[in-house]
């Protein structure tokens, strides 16, 4: 994969490296800026509004990330083209779940070229699938929606039991999420009654999504979703502040 000479300087103590093109790619890379006046290299799928032009970033677009051996490929190009002579370290982050699976995925292979500040995939997995979240917030007692947890193949009638409608229906594994392609897709689905379940179960289903999706009830009075909904600690962005002058851009 051929890759224009980076512009990073040679003389930068260490090089931040993000997958992703969101919000959460452009606030860490102005992070990184603003603290350590340090430029960070921006791998997203394709360049976009919210990532270009930026004093902060190089972009180097490389296309779908679905396919993970190109992926780590590109990042093992990247590394050599980076380090040059010096040991400065890299950093690697993701984005969003799918790319921190993704880098947990290839953790001994990456490892060899990057500062990986994840810890092992059995451990994210426990904290960012939610029906694994949901269980630990059981066995812990913590106060959580009551819960149930949809696999295709599964019977929907015992999804629901014990549940009241309307309900909440979410996918387990935001990562996986992102592959599924059907009409009326959402991030979040809210469900008036068993007829809806049951025809967005089947639409997952057909989608080719083969995690599960959680169905939960509505919070209860007095409970708020930041008690006890799983947040990505890199899907928390603050409020973009003023700019440089001139560039639009930190």
């Amino acid at each position: 994969m051929a890759n224009p000479s980076t512009s990073i300087d040679p003389a930068q103590p260490f090089v931040p490296v993000i997958l992703g093109g969101d919000i959460g790619t452009y606030t860490l890379a102005r992070e990184f800026h603003e603290a350590y006046g340090v430029r960070s290299v921006v791998m997203p799928a394709a360049g976009n509004g919210v990532i270009e032009h930026s004093v902060a970033i190089e972009l180097r677009p490389i296309g779908s990330m679905a396919d993970e051996a190109r992926v780590t490929q590109a990042l093992r190009e990247l590394a050599e083209e980076l380090a040059g002579e010096g040991e400065r370290p890299l950093l690697l982050f993701g984005s969003l779940d799918y790319h921190v699976m993704l880098i947990a995925r290839h953790r001994e292979e990456l490892s060899a070229h990057y500062v990986i500040p994840y810890p092992e995939l059995e451990v994210i997995e426990q904290a960012a699938l939610k029906e694994n979240f949901y269980a630990l917030a059981e066995r812990l007692g913590v106060p959580h929606p009551r819960t149930r947890v949809y696999r295709p193949g599964n019977a929907v009638a015992t999804v629901v039991e014990g549940l009241n409608f309307p309900l909440i229906g979410k996918p387990s594994s935001s990562g996986d999420w992102i592959a599924a392609k059907f009409a009326g897709k959402q991030k979040i689905h809210t469900l008036k009654d068993f007829q809806q379940l049951t025809d967005l179960l089947s639409r997952i289903d057909a989608s080719g999504y083969d995690s599960a999706t959680s169905c939960r009830s509505t919070f209860p009075a007095g409970m708020t979703p930041c008690a006890c909904a799983p947040t990505s600690p890199l899907s928390r962005t603050r409020a973009p502040r003023s700019s440089l002058p001139g560039t639009g851009k930190w």
